[in-house]
């Protein structure tokens, strides 16, 4: 498999404060970010290398020839321009398989699995998608539950998203690119001209939970190198079971009022941001699981659910806050419908614990060692059906309606206070 490493950018964000070095090229740790990538992408079994540079060819060109890499070929073109059009103007020089990185992106996944995925799915392209703190200004995307790519929306995009931002990592198969037109002296995007043009084709999302972060920005970069200074980055890598904390929605992260139809009427919990963020902070999973019947009743739609997910997901970037990844089970007690045409959503209603189960399988999730944050005595039996900690989150005026048929390992008053238990817990 070959890996194709865009660096052709100025970094326009960050040159004030980093001046003449490209971004590839600025150290992360003791090693510069291209050698971070590399050495990545050794260990998962590529040794082939293609360069796409501009603005700084002769600086990148001399470091490779200098640190004496081998298979890395170093290629500039004079006629397309962009992150894109390096990417078309370079075909000739492509396998028929590849996998595309941005130099200004820090990686630590598991690439193999990445491959292995867009391979079992046949995709001409696969997208990495994650959670990220930044998603107003990332090109998100949406995507049913097997993965297809539904829609792109792009950065910089006035709407509320749902946080599944690109990270920086694709896979192509040569014909994507083969079937493109561009016309030469001009600048192209690789998302809105190479993946945005053609996202009706065989596309397919792979969202994870691994550390992917871009350090466009300085703040991003200070945040980097210093996750890296705390091994933050190797603590959610795929092979390695790892805790998590699981929330209920309504009366934990957000005011219960009922149902809530209109994204307008969510509003968040005091504090309940900001507690997420800790746990985002210290790369401890966060994920979201709730029953919502109302798409059942049909007293909402499928889209005017998403619109509530992207209110929410827009209220936690408020603070760099995000949710991770999350399951929804529609389903009433009484009925059942067909919605496997949505990637959030799931078949299993709590209590019973098929949703944890579907996160566990597909982040490589340890329940025993993972919490769940709930509000209801429903929450604590799903908790116990999951080998989860169990976590009640409970005011005043709910403490007497609970019912005890399944005992809390703790009682708080707000997400806050759990959270700040789970830290103290040295969640591991």
């Amino acid at each position: 498999m070959q890996a194709v490493i865009i660096c052709g950018g100025k970094g326009k964000r960050i040159s004030r404060y980093i001046k003449n070095t490209p971004k590839g090229l600025i150290k992360i740790g003791e090693k510069t970010n291209i050698e971070h990538q590399i050495s990545l992408l050794k260990k998962n079994g590529i040794n082939n290398f293609l360069f796409l540079t501009n603005n700084y060819h002769k600086t990148i060109k001399k470091f490779i020839e200098k640190k004496k890499l081998k298979k890395c070929r170093i290629h500039k073109d004079n006629f397309y321009f962009g992150p894109g059009g390096a990417l078309f103007g370079a075909k000739n020089f492509l396998d028929k398989k590849f996998i595309v990185l941005l130099s200004d992106v820090f990686i630590s996944m598991n690439i193999k699995k990445f491959i292995s995925y867009s391979l079992n799915k046949k995709t001409d392209c696969t997208i990495v998608s994650h959670s990220n703190s930044h998603p107003k200004d990332s090109d998100t995307v949406e995507f049913d539950k097997r993965g297809k790519v539904t829609s792109i929306i792009f950065k910089n995009s006035k709407k509320n998203k749902i946080n599944s931002s690109m990270a920086g990592v694709y896979f192509f198969k040569k014909k994507f690119i083969n079937n493109l037109k561009f016309k030469k002296n001009h600048s192209y995007d690789l998302v809105k001209n190479i993946i945005g043009k053609s996202f009706k084709n065989n596309i397919f999302s792979y969202h994870t939970i691994e550390y992917i972060k871009d350090f466009g920005t300085i703040e991003r970069l200070k945040k980097v190198r210093n996750d890296i200074k705390l091994k933050l980055h190797i603590k959610n890598i795929y092979n390695k079971k790892k805790a998590a904390v699981f929330l209920d929605r309504d009366g934990v992260i957000n005011r219960e009022i009922g149902p809530i139809r209109n994204p307008k009427n969510l509003k968040l919990l005091k504090n309940s941001s900001k507690a997420i963020k800790l746990l985002n902070e210290r790369q401890i999973p966060c994920f979201l699981i709730t029953n919502q019947s109302i798409i059942s009743k049909r007293k909402i739609t499928i889209n005017n659910f998403k619109s509530l997910i992207a209110k929410l997901d827009n209220e936690l970037s408020k603070v760099n806050a995000y949710i991770d990844d999350l399951r929804i089970c529609p389903n009433s007690d009484k009925k059942k419908i067909n919605v496997r045409k949505h990637y959030f959503l799931s078949k299993y209603r709590k209590p019973n614990p098929g949703m944890l189960f579907e996160i566990k399988k597909k982040h490589n999730i340890d329940l025993k060692k993972s919490f769940y944050v709930g509000d209801t005595d429903i929450d604590m039996l799903t908790s116990y059906n999951a080998k989860c900690r169990k976590i009640l989150l409970l005011n005043e005026k709910k403490m007497k309606k609970y019912k005890y048929n399944v005992l809390p390992d703790w009682i708080v008053l707000n997400l806050q206070t759990a959270v700040k238990k789970i830290i103290l817990k040295k969640i591991k």
